[in-house]
């Protein structure tokens, strides 16, 4: 007979049909054309912030039920349960009382585990967790800002770009027309806006 002991990560992926695995590495699929990789990755943080919140509400309500029921266990356990009786049952409702008692350790001990096994470290987490999304989060809010404010500069530099080349195009064309030939005014003009563009050329 085979062996049934699986880890979770092992039934989970028994469980999970292929075509439904993803071998696409997440750091190449990540960045969609949509841009929507910040709201993405924000709602993700914002997830997995209540995904912890929620486990360690369980875990907290799990151990405070384990030590109620031990404490009330023990209690019966102390309890005058078979003190008037004699010979066989008296003995039978002392190991009732005993078994109690056994039944009270174990949950007030797994109550015990639970705190200082999960509830503990997992609060920890949850705390370093929150002072490094903190940080990430500004970081990504002022990279952000940072990104729109470069391209509301881009979109201001081309419509000046495109301004500079139309009005030296229109003074090349008066300079080479009849009118402007000869015209030193002209040419200065045209000089002075052909500076202008390959000066905003360059910072575009």
């Amino acid at each position: 007979m085979t062996s049934t002991n699986l880890s979770v990560a092992e039934t989970a992926s028994a469980e999970v049909p292929a075509e439904f695995v993803c071998s696409e590495r997440f750091s190449n699929s990540f960045w969609s054309n949509d841009e929507r990789c910040i709201s993405v990755l924000m709602h993700k943080l914002k997830s997995a912030k209540q995904t912890c919140a929620d486990i360690l509400n369980m875990v907290s309500m799990r151990a405070a039920m384990e030590d109620e029921l031990g404490k009330k266990m023990s209690k019966l356990a102390r309890s005058g349960l078979g003190t008037e009786e004699v010979g066989a049952t008296k003995d039978a409702l002392r190991a009732m009382r005993h078994e109690l008692d056994a039944n009270a350790k174990a949950h007030i001990e797994l109550a015990k585990q639970l705190r200082a096994e999960i509830e503990k470290p997992l609060a920890t987490f949850i705390s370093d967790q929150r002072l490094k999304r903190r940080a990430q989060t500004s970081i990504i809010q002022k990279t952000e800002g940072d990104r729109n404010a470069l391209r509301s500069q881009a979109r201001k530099l081309q419509d000046k770009r495109r301004g500079d080349t139309k009005k030296v195009g229109d003074l090349e064309l008066q300079v080479n027309g009849l009118q402007g030939t000869g015209d030193p005014k002209l040419r200065a003009k045209l000089e002075r806006a052909q500076a202008q563009q390959k000066s905003t050329e360059s910072e575009y």
